[in-house]
């Protein structure tokens, strides 16, 4: 229980607390452990810096462990917790709760009021708060846009949209789905919280630097007023399990206000000892996901490498997504009771263990789509060329209608509630060179032709492929993209074993389509002339 007067503080002091509807529903919380608050704020020399007069807020608060930190430490190094001191602290939190719990425990453990009026109870992006730090710390929520609740999906779409993580709407129905709520409250925070020249560290996922496509946007670090900001520095805690709930590649990272971002930057990865120095540099343009190199020569090295000179037509693909609906479309032995022009041989892990060279399917897939264009093939189509299929389809329909995600769901609006997603003509090609694209660490792309007249068929994100015209065309790609510097720009990207070590976008990040080269990237390789100034 509050001791009696906790809350008596004087009449000109308030609380502000927003009207939101939604505040005590905490999203993507992941509480920071205090070692970890305590080492932030030595490493970037916070501590310091509130004591010589700055001025710091948290805008994603929680329980404020990282205010707790900053008090801690000045009473171990007996400094005076004076009331001027305690006023250059700022706290902001979305939950009602956390805050009066932060209230309650810094009353308790420091037998002093935490300044009422620098308590915001809101949500710091749909509800900023009017005032400016010299400097921001934190742990915003790791929740992508698509796992959050429809409801305050349309209340911040707008938001992504004004802080420029996105170009159109519709891109958050898309990739861009998979943006994360870390994004859209740093790129606010320091928007809006941060005085010109001001920093800010946060713990964050390392998939704002790392992953390809829906993060693009926020690694152009622009403020509503044109103006820049600059990543400064990213500390990668690789294996270290620090959060015991959470799977979520993490690490800290620091920006400056009014900087134009410039590279490489400074990339310290944990190796369960010491802190190992690299560098960061996005490829192939300033927008793309960061690689993490070991010295200076292997960056010079990246503007050496001759991009893959391929046709429009051969874009890397992903293989079909039953969108969960596994069990409707996968079958471990032939299901003989299916048309045999609607069902396929599907790649499987043998498949890439072959020693000789004609493959023999372990799996199969049924594919209910056209083999010209891809589309699903019509209701009429089933029930008269194909019945036996539909009578099966009809037997899974609720299962199928089941299905969630935005893509899926408009097919099933439109009557094609058997649709697969990853299905076009590029499908259906003969030849296809093909990897796995899905918790590897090497990259051994090989070329499969079709079976007994039968296409080869890749599965979901396991695999990826490249449809080819003929068998010679396939095995020139193959050569091609097998050359050394594809591996190694891979294993720069540091998603070796993860769900995006090799995925389609990322290969294509190698590829030139019309033939231009590196042409269009020298802006970003015009900056490494000034390297060794920099370092």
């Amino acid at each position: 229980m509050l001791k009696e007067g906790f809350y008596q503080y004087k009449s000109s002091e308030k609380m502000v607390t927003s009207t939101s509807n939604s505040l005590d529903r905490p999203v993507g919380a992941v509480f920071t452990p205090k070692d970890v608050a305590s080492f932030i704020i030595s490493r970037f020399r916070i501590f310091q810096r509130w004591i010589d007069g700055a001025s710091i807020c948290d805008p994603t608060a929680g329980h404020g462990v990282f205010i707790c930190a900053l008090v801690e430490q000045a009473i171990r190094g007996g400094i005076n917790l004076s009331q001027d001191l305690i006023k250059r602290l700022f706290y902001i939190e979305k939950s009602k709760s956390f805050s009066k719990t932060f209230l309650e425990k810094f009353y308790s453990r420091y037998k002093k009021n935490f300044p009422i009026s620098n308590i915001y109870v809101c949500d710091v992006v749909t509800n900023t708060p009017n005032f400016k730090v010299d400097f921001l710390i934190g742990n915003p929520p790791w929740i992508n846009f698509t796992d959050l609740d429809q409801e305050y999906k349309e209340q911040i779409k707008p938001f992504f949209l004004s802080s420029f993580l996105v170009r159109e709407s519709k891109m958050l129905l898309l990739g861009s789905s998979r943006i994360d709520m870390t994004a859209l409250v740093i790129a606010t925070a320091v928007d809006k919280l941060l005085y010109e020249n001001g920093e800010a560290v946060f713990l964050v996922p390392l998939s704002l630097f790392l992953n390809d496509g829906a993060h693009d946007g926020f690694r152009r670090y622009r403020l509503s007023n044109g103006n820049s900001y600059a990543v400064r520095e990213i500390f990668d805690f690789a294996e270290e399990k620090v959060f015991e709930r959470s799977n979520t590649r993490f690490g800290i990272a620091s920006f400056q206000k009014g900087t134009e971002p410039s590279y490489p930057i400074p990339y310290h990865i944990f190796d369960g000892h010491e802190w190992v120095e690299k560098l960061a540099v996005p490829y192939p343009d300033t927008f793309s996901a960061l690689t993490i190199q070991d010295n200076l020569d292997c960056v010079s090295k990246l503007k050496d490498w001759k991009r893959i000179v391929l046709r429009p037509e051969q874009k890397p693909r992903q293989g079909i997504n039953t969108c969960g609906a596994n069990g409707t479309f996968l079958f471990d032995e032939k299901p003989e009771f299916l048309p045999v022009d609607l069902v396929y041989p599907l790649l499987s892990k043998e498949s890439f263990r072959e020693t000789n060279s004609i493959l023999k399917p372990s799996r199969y897939i049924f594919v209910p789509h056209d083999h010209s264009t891809g589309k699903p093939l019509d209701q009429t189509t089933l029930e008269n060329k194909y019945p036996v299929a539909w009578d099966y389809l009809l037997r899974h329909k609720e299962r199928l209608c089941s299905r969630r995600g935005s893509l899926i769901s408009s097919w099933i609006k439109r009557g094609f509630w058997w649709a697969c997603l990853g299905v076009g003509p590029y499908n259906f090609t003969e030849h296809k060179v093909v990897w796995e694209a899905f918790g590897k660490s090497r990259f051994k792309p090989i070329v499969v032709s079709s079976l007994q007249g039968k296409e080869w068929q890749a599965n979901q994100a396991l695999h990826a492929y490249i449809p080819c015209r003929s068998k010679e065309d396939a095995e020139v790609v193959a050569r091609e993209i097998r050359q050394p510097f594809v591996e190694e720009y891979l294993l720069s990207c540091r998603m070796a074993g993860t769900r995006n070590w090799a995925q389609p976008g990322r290969i294509k990040n190698l590829i030139d389509f019309n033939n231009r080269q590196n042409s269009e990237f020298l802006p970003l390789f015009s900056q490494y002339e000034r390297i060794e100034e920099k370092i």
